[in-house]
């Protein structure tokens, strides 16, 4: 298993902004290293952005800044699980497969 490249945590969410998008003629909100665009929600420039829109974009901002956190539990967890038995092999194996199958994605593999 390869390790992986993206930039470590923590990302923190800094919050909406007015004109933080990628012309700085939307709304934008930075997680670390990345950037929401209000235009990729619907946003035109210049113009207020929805309520509902800023509500997806700030849950999406906080689903992006748990990743680093949330890869390093579950590489953890697939890492550290042991099957002994019949039984508990056809419980997990699934589960732990496309565990180990979104690991590999979110790694670039």
């Amino acid at each position: 298993m390869s390790e992986p490249k993206f930039t470590p945590g923590p990302w923190i969410v800094e919050g909406f902004d007015e004109h933080l998008g990628y012309d700085c003629m939307t709304a934008g909100v930075r997680i670390g290293p990345v950037v929401l665009d209000g235009e990729d929600y619907g946003q035109v420039r210049c113009k207020e952005m929805s309520a509902e829109a800023k509500e997806r974009m700030m849950a999406d901002a906080h689903m992006i800044s748990a990743v680093t956190e949330m890869y390093a539990a579950l590489n953890e967890l697939v890492s550290t699980i042991i099957i002994d038995d019949e039984e508990g092999l056809a419980t997990f194996l699934d589960p732990i497969q496309r565990a180990q199958a979104a690991l590999a994605k979110a790694r670039g593999e």
